[in-house]
């Protein structure tokens, strides 16, 4: 296999593959061409970026740190340990702490509490402001008895002032005055509007006011999106972050956030303790008339049987036993009532999602832990469809939470009152042989003991229920919030958006970056010849001469007088092809191209003319049959007109309807000769295929010092391989930035395979200031 089939099958094979070939002179010169491009997207994307900046609504926000005691972190002493040791348990963690701060139901009570469903907006002429407690008029709900009797509804309404002071409601399309003070109607709410000392009269253009009184839910919905809670790495420090159009508004939001959780916590934990104290208060009240009823026994005995009360009676022995076994048997059968209690709400109907009362100070841990938690669950349930329906699966997930805890505090609870009525048991059965002993008694001491064991064991039990009501009040006094505030928020007067540095350097690098990607991906992909590189490397062959593209729109840049680039670089191909002549035979020289419109009859036509100029005996011959432009650009000359009417040439002469003579016809250079193409013929290629065309050519080579032969583009049709005889060398055009790649397959075929002789590859279309120097030559040969 020989060397240069080797390197066309190489050639193809990485033709197959595809690949990113970037000329970056190519690539500068487009931009550098192409700057226009880069202005005016530099104008617009400034434009925008300005328009951006004037009109768009700032962004602020504000930060604020606060550490949450982690309930399960047991080093050293917390609030969380403090409580727990007076009979309050939470088993939530951090992040369940930060998932409720997230949640919409705090955020509405924000809402309420900063009245933020009421809004404020200046109509401007270009952008409308959002204002937050504006400083020269206040806007508030007015009480009213049967306001929230009836469903809430919700609208807004226009206040428009002027330079006198006088004051117009737009109301659903009413205009009415209104004077400062009155109330009106928004949804079916009553508002009032009252000026402050601050207040300034406008201008003659006036102010236009919108007032919305909105749905708390709607207004907690959109803030909730504005929010950021985050743990700091594993540390129980907590960052809460707010973005709002008003720096004020957006630092109180965050202020009043945590201030809702604490109390949120505070009153969820306080709920245990105060069902307590509510549950030791009506035990209190029965016992103190108890207590009442025997302390007056005591005084009748005294008063009517003359009896002096003395501990060192006979029976001060039993009634010291008795008084410790009935202290016991009170504190339990105080424990067996609350149980009992429990008892009955948890028999109740499992849709009753009501708290369970619970005094952790007399039942036991474990049971409190329970009801505990159960009690949490009802308040986070309760929390939720405050915002949420019934079938919300959040709302579903709670309940399902507390059928299954409930049904274990129904087990638990049971077992505690069997238990707690087998002690009662053993303390009664110890009570009845002392009981026993003091029926032999005399009647008067036995009557006696019996109302002093009454007296002391409603007295043990009124002491016991007090002690337990002060730790149950103290308990509930001592909540205090889990957090500790590190950094409240304060509002930042620098807004986070629109930011003016990054919005033009934004604005420059799209300005440069858009035209500029195109122009680099046009490079990047396009299918058409771009470099000599690209050339050599997709077929090999060696280029002849180059052509650059002409400033002047003329068929004709060679001429005696002309010493332009272009007329230099067709000097330099005659110069060059003069190596290739053989000296004993006239050459013949057979121009074709790829496709049409790459410029090989430019090329053949000014290449006649110089090589006319350097006295060689010349002759154009036309052998495009199909799509004839030789005579018409030797005709024109150095200017193009309109396209000439076809004369006798060489079809006239293949059909015998002309002779030599008649076809070979001068110019207006004396050594350069022109045989036309003639009219049209129906069949180019039969008429090439006879013998006629080679006599023409051996009487041509015997007359003229060269031949050049203009054909077709070999890459359409097979007009110019029919020549392969006749003629010593192939000149094939290709244009740069016109000529696609793909065609040069049928330039790597025609010279693999010997299609056509002594193929060389002649680059036209070369670029100013871009391809190879050709700048630095323009501007000597100028």
């Amino acid at each position: 296999m020989s060397t240069s089939t080797l390197n066309s099958v190489r050639m193809r094979s990485e033709n197959l593959v595809p690949s990113l070939s970037i000329d970056y002179r190519a690539l500068i010169f487009r931009y550098r061409k192409n700057w226009f491009w880069f202005a005016l997207t530099l104008l617009v994307f400034g434009s925008l970026a300005f328009l951006q900046l004037r009109y768009a609504t700032p962004e602020y926000t504000t930060k604020g740190s606060f550490i949450v005691e982690d309930p399960l972190d047991s080093d050293g002493v917390s609030t969380r340990q403090f409580t727990q040791q007076l009979g309050f348990f939470d088993q939530n963690s951090i992040e369940d702490e930060l998932n409720v701060m997230r949640s919409r139901a705090l955020m509405c009570e924000v809402v309420k509490n900063l009245k933020l469903n009421i809004k404020v907006v200046h109509k401007g002429k270009v952008r409308d402001v959002d204002i937050y407690q504006p400083d020269q008029f206040v806007i508030q709900m007015v009480d009213s008895l049967n306001q929230d009797s009836v469903e809430p509804e919700y609208g807004s309404i226009s206040i428009l002032g002027n330079s006198k002071d006088e004051f117009r409601l737009v109301s659903q399309g009413d205009t009415t005055a209104m004077i400062p003070g009155e109330s009106f109607l928004i949804g079916n709410k009553f508002f009032s509007f009252k000026l402050t000392d601050k207040y300034e009269s406008p201008g003659e253009d006036g102010f236009w006011y919108v007032v919305s009184y909105r749905k708390d839910d709607d207004v907690a919905g959109s803030m909730v999106g504005k929010l950021s809670i985050s743990q700091k790495g594993q540390s129980n420090t907590v960052d809460v972050v707010y973005t709002d159009t008003d720096p004020d508004r957006a630092a109180d939001v965050v202020n009043e956030l945590i201030n809702v959780y604490n109390y949120k916590t505070i009153n969820e934990r306080s709920l245990t303790g105060e069902q307590t104290v509510a549950f030791i208060d009506s035990r209190l009240e029965y016992v103190s008339r108890e207590l009442y009823s025997v302390e007056a026994s005591v005084a009748g005995l005294r008063q009517n049987e003359g009896m002096v009360v003395d501990q060192a009676t006979r029976g001060a022995d039993y009634l010291a036993q008795l008084n410790e076994a009935d202290a016991q048997l009170s504190e339990l059968q105080v424990r067996r009532t609350l149980i009992d209690e429990l008892r009955m709400e948890l028999s109740g109907s499992t849709e009753s999602h009501r708290p369970l009362s619970v005094a952790s100070e007399i039942i036991d841990g474990t049971l409190t832990l329970l009801v505990d938690r159960y009690n949490t669950l009802i308040f986070e349930r309760s929390q939720t469809l405050e915002v949420a329906m019934p079938n919300n699966p959040v709302v579903i997930t709670f309940t399902e939470r507390l059928k299954n805890l409930r049904r274990s505090l129904r087990q638990s609870v049971e077992t505690l009152y069997e238990e707690t009525n087998e002690r009662i048991s053993r303390i009664e059965q110890r009570i009845q042989p002392i009981e026993q002993s003091m029926n032999r008694m005399p009647e008067n001491e036995r009557k006696l003991l019996q109302v002093l064991r009454q007296q002391k064991i409603k007295e043990n039990l009124f002491v016991f229920l007090m002690q337990k009501r002060e730790e149950a009040a103290l308990t509930v006094a001592a909540q205090i919030p889990n957090t500790r505030i590190v950094d409240k928020a304060i509002p930042k007067r620098v807004p986070i958006s629109p930011k003016p540095k990054q919005t033009y350097m934004l604005a420059f690098g799209l300005a440069f970056l858009i035209p500029g990607l195109y122009m680099f991906l046009q490079e990047a992909f396009d299918t058409k010849l771009q470099s000599e590189k690209d050339l050599e490397k997709l077929t090999g062959l060696t280029v002849i001469g180059r052509i650059a593209q002409s400033s002047k729109k003329a068929a004709i840049v060679v001429s005696r007088d002309n010493r332009s680039g272009v007329a230099e670089m067709f000097r330099l191909l005659r110069t060059n092809l003069g190596f290739m002549f053989k000296k004993d035979r006239t050459p013949v020289l057979l121009f074709t191209s790829g496709v049409s419109g790459e410029g090989k009859t430019f090329v053949a036509s000014n290449l006649g003319y110089s090589l006319a100029l350097g006295n060689k005996r010349t002759v154009l011959v036309g052998a495009d049959l199909r799509k004839p432009r030789l005579a018409e650009a030797m005709k024109n000359g150095a200017r193009k007109t309109k396209r000439i009417k076809p004369g006798v040439g060489l079809s006239n002469y293949l059909i015998g309807q002309a002779t030599y003579d008649e076809i070979l016809k001068p110019t207006n250079n004396e050594n350069l000769f022109l045989i036309e193409s003639g009219p049209i013929p129906p069949n180019p290629s039969e008429l090439l295929l006879r013998g006629e065309i080679g006599e023409l050519i051996r009487r041509l080579r015997e007359d003229f010092d060269v031949v050049i032969i203009d054909s077709t583009p070999v890459g359409l049709v097979t007009d110019a391989l029919l020549l392969k005889e006749l003629v010593d060398i192939t000149l094939y055009v290709v244009r740069l930035g016109y000529t696609p790649k793909m065609s040069l397959d049928v330039l790597t075929d025609i010279s693999d395979k010997d299609k056509l002789p002594n193929v060389g590859v002649v680059v036209n279309g070369l670029q100013p200031k871009r391809d190879y120097g050709y700048g630095y030559a323009q501007g000597y040969y100028k």
